[in-house]
Order: structure tokens, then C-alpha cells, then sequence
């Protein structure tokens, strides 16, 4: 029996119906098309990866099908092991032509693309992989790469017609997406979906853009006048390109401060994925091998108490037990948490990678990796960073209201001492009636961070460190950039 030949188009983190020029390139050809999403079991098991993550990307396979649907077209969503899914695709329907975006992954993605290219390879079918996002594969150094990036940034975005579509859906038991449909929702975490995207943009561009800059860094108010597009981005909800032609055309009508703020740090969203690109070890090794030797011993307890919010330090637990219950933290609140960790308790930069990619819904590798390192102080080419978490909570949550929403312990805290509540002894607490069950701090931050001080830079002044600085800059400096 002659079996129908079919091309693919192959969605990953591009969880989208426009912009996509995978999608768009085989419109234009003549063959009926399977629009497949894979949720392999490696993603499911892997560490990285938590129900959040899946959940946001089940709403926005069905916001994606709930499109398709009006124009008769529809998607087909398996679980499983890839290759074992495309070989059985493969032998009911003639895979001719394969399409997807290139993906800068971990390294298990990366070994399931490797086994199917060969298995591809084999059977004679052609793959293409188009650049997404205005990451290059392949470059050896960052000469040109500023310029290239803005290039594509203004380069006209992907147009396609959906009524154009001929798909064909494969169903198999075997492969029957159960995990998917045995999810619940929790209303605590972001929805996904290309058109929460689009309504998030609009309202971000047009509406809470004008407080961007100012609120920022704060750990409340950044959750409504930060763009809030960050799961949105990284699952391809929308494309970095469609986000920066909307910003870019924006400053036209006013607001251009915080809009040109908001554009320079999309350009900084691909700049730390192009450095995981070229340099993916960076997920097992420090940036800097010069750290290597340089590592130190865990302290289990101290881990714990982080994870779980209980460290005794109050913006430190709050952002913790934030991000655990919605999926979000601005900025400084994450480079915050990294540096508890490994500047105040002085533990290693993978001791917390896993634990907090599992927390952020909107976990992209590229960026996670080098800011992760970065904020750990093991990369030997940026500033050390080190945060005190006590000056952060002053300075960005004055008054506390970030810290009482999250510590229920502390919610009948005077504000005054709300930062400190250690400070605080038994017979004021008496006076004062306060009664509160919060944690004692599990270490004196003064004194952390004056330890801290003198072994990070004697790290950094290392011979070990110095030396493979040259490496570094090699591949990732930005030609004429000073150390940030």
C-alpha cells in the first residue's frame, strides 16, 4: 500500500500560529501537513521541569487547536519517546519534510534531536530548522552579533493564512497524550496561550509600560508594570520580533524611557541564550573552568531552609515562597535568591539551578544557565554582585507588604521591624504581644557577607580564574563592552 506523504511541522517552544515560519515555509508547499506536539517522557522526568511548565504549555496547545478549529484544521498532541513517535507517524504516512524552529535546550533535548537526525538521516527525509529569535547557531565569536540581532529584530515578520492549511492528524493509543489530560489547573500560575500573549502586550505597551522603570526592581509592583511576558516568551507564545516591532513602533506616541528600557532587555534575553548556545557545557561546568577547583562543600540544611523559605530572613523567604506558589519574580529578586545562596551560605552554583528552574513558569535554559552563573560570581568576567537582603527589603519593600503577603508569621509584625524581626527581643515581643512562629535567622547576614566578600575575590583574583578569563572573553565579549 502506498502511503500518503505528509510533511511535519514540529512545535517545541514555539507555541504559536504566527510569526512562524516553520508553519509559513510548509504552507507554500504541496502536501498535507501534521502539526505535532511531542511531549516526550526525558521532559517529564527531568529535573528542570515541574506540572507548572506543562500546564502552561496544555493552555496554549489549546488556544493554539481552539484557532486551527475555525478554519477545520487540526493538531495532533502525542506523549511519549520522540523517535519511537516519528517512526510511527512514519509508517503509516510518508514523512517527507520536517519543520521546526532551532532550540537551544539542555543537554537530554539536545540527545533526542541528535538519535532523531540520525534516524532522519536514514530513512532520506529532509529536516529544517529555522532561526528563532535572532539566535545563531554555529557562531564562534560575537563580532557583528549586536547588529545582526537588530537586523532581524526589524525584519518583516512571518505572514501566513491558516485557510491555507491542508493538516492531517495522527492518532495512535500508544501515544495518547494522558499526562496532559490528568493535569489540573492552578489559578495561581499564568495561562498560556498566543492570544494571552497578544492581550498581554498590548496591555503592557499601551498601559503598565509607564511605571516599567520605576517599579522594576520592586518586588510587588513589578508583578503589574513589568510585561509580565516572560512564560510567554520562552514557551513561543509570541516571538521576541513581534514583542520588539510592537514596543519599537509604541515610542512613537510617547512613554520612549520605558520603552527603550524594556527593548534593550530583549536584546539581553538573547544574549545570554546565544552564550548557552555556544557554550552548552555551561549546564554541568562554570562559565570560568577556573572554578572548578574552586569548589565547595554543600550544607544540606542550609539548602533545605532555602528551598523552603525558612532561612529566617524575610525578603529571602518571601520571594521564595512567591515564586513556589505563582511561578514569578521580578529580576533582583531572583539574582537576590542566588545570591543568598551562594554568596551568604556560600553553597555552589548548582546546588539551587534545578530547584528554582522547577519554580519559574517561565524557565528558558539560555537565560537561567549564564544569569544563574553570572549571579553566583563563577563566570571571572562580570562584577560580583553580592546582594544584601536586608538593604533590598529596605530599599524595595519599605514597608513590608511584600514580606507580610507571603510570611503569614510576621503579618501583625510592627513595620519597623518587619526586616530584622530578630532584633526584636522577649520582652518587647511581650510588651508588644507578638507572637509569631517565623524562624530565627540561620546565619548572621553581617558577618556572611564580610566572609563572603574575602572569598569571592580572593576566587576571582585566583590564578586558576584569571587565566581562564581569556577563554571566556573569547567567545562571549561583546567587542568594545566594559565588565558588567
Amino acid at each position: 500500500m502506498v502511503r500518503q506523504e505528509v510533511n511535519i511541522v514540529w512545535f517545541k517552544r514555539d507555541l504559536r500560529l504566527k510569526d512562524h515560519e516553520p508553519l509559513s515555509f510548509s504552507i507554500d508547499q504541496d502536501l498535507p501537513i501534521v502539526l505535532l506536539y511531542i511531549l516526550d517522557f526525558e521532559y517529564i522526568h527531568n529535573p528542570h521541569y515541574s506540572n507548572r511548565h506543562w500546564q502552561f504549555v496544555k493552555d496554549s496547545l489549546k488556544n493554539m487547536a481552539k484557532q486551527l478549529k475555525v478554519h477545520g484544521q487540526k493538531l495532533t498532541v502525542l506523549e511519549g519517546d520522540t523517535l519511537e513517535i516519528f517512526k510511527n507517524i512514519h509508517s503509516k504516512f510518508h514523512i517527507k519534510n520536517i519543520y521546526s524552529h532551532q532550540e537551544t535546550g539542555l543537554g537530554f533535548s539536545y540527545s533526542i534531536d541528535k538519535r532523531l537526525k540520525k534516524w532522519v538521516d536514514s530513512e532520506k527525509i529532509s529536516w529544517t530548522e529555522f532561526q528563532q529569535n535572532g539566535v545563531v547557531r554555529g557562531i564562534k565569536n560575537r563580532n557583528n552579533w549586536v547588529k545582526n540581532w537588530y537586523a532581524f529584530m526589524h525584519s518583516s515578520e512571518t505572514r501566513l493564512d491558516l485557510k491555507q492549511l491542508k493538516t492531517v492528524i495522527f492518532k495512535s493509543e500508544k501515544f495518547k497524550p494522558n499526562y496532559f489530560m490528568n493535569l489540573e489547573n492552578d489559578s495561581n500560575f499564568q495561562q498560556g496561550g498566543e492570544e494571552s500573549a497578544l492581550d498581554v502586550l498590548e496591555d503592557f505597551i499601551w498601559n503598565r509600560s509607564k511605571k516599567y522603570s520605576y517599579h522594576i526592581s520592586k518586588p510587588t509592583e513589578s508583578r503589574t508594570s513589568c510585561s509580565r511576558l516572560s512564560a510567554h516568551i520562552a514557551w513561543g507564545n509570541i516571538s521576541i520580533r513581534k514583542v520588539y516591532q510592537a514596543g519599537y513602533q509604541a515610542k512613537a506616541s510617547g512613554n520612549k524611557r520605558n520603552l527603550n528600557a524594556f527593548l534593550s532587555r530583549l536584546r539581553w534575553h538573547c544574549h545570554f541564550i546565544q552564550k548557552f548556545e555556544q557554550e552548552i557545557e555551561m549546564e554541568f561546568l562554570p562559565q570560568n573552568k577556573g572554578y572548578v577547583s574552586l569548589r565547595r562543600e554543600s550544607n544540606s540544611a542550609y539548602i533545605k531552609s532555602w528551598e523552603e523559605g525558612n532561612t529566617g530572613i524575610p525578603l529571602v523567604d518571601a520571594c521564595m515562597r512567591c515564586v513556589i506558589k505563582t511561578g514569578y519574580l521580578n529580576f533582583r529578586m531572583r539574582a537576590m535568591l542566588v545570591s543568598f545562596l551562594t554568596h551568604v551560605l556560600l553553597q555552589n552554583w548548582d546546588d539551587g539551578i534545578q530547584y528554582l528552574a522547577r519554580q519559574f513558569t517561565d524557565f528558558e535554559p539560555g537565560i537561567h544557565y549564564p544569569q544563574f552563573q553570572m549571579q553566583a560570581s563563577v563566570t571571572g568576567i562580570n562584577t560580583i554582585r553580592i546582594y544584601n537582603p536586608i538593604k533590598q527589603a529596605k530599599d524595595h519593600d519599605p514597608e513590608g507588604i511584600f514580606i507580610k503577603k507571603w510570611i503569614p508569621e510576621l503579618i501583625d509584625f510592627p513595620t519597623d521591624h518587619i526586616h530584622e524581626p530578630w532584633k526584636v527581643n522577649e520582652m518587647e515581643r511581650s510588651l508588644f504581644n507578638i507572637k509569631t512562629s517565623y524562624p530565627h535567622p540561620i546565619v548572621d547576614v553581617t558577618e556572611a557577607l564580610k566572609h563572603a566578600r574575602k572569598v569571592l575575590w580572593a576566587e576571582k583574583g585566583s590564578k586558576e580564574v584569571k587565566n581562564a578569563k581569556k577563554a571566556v572573553l573569547s567567545v562571549h565579549a561583546v567587542p568594545g563592552r566594559k565588565e558588567q
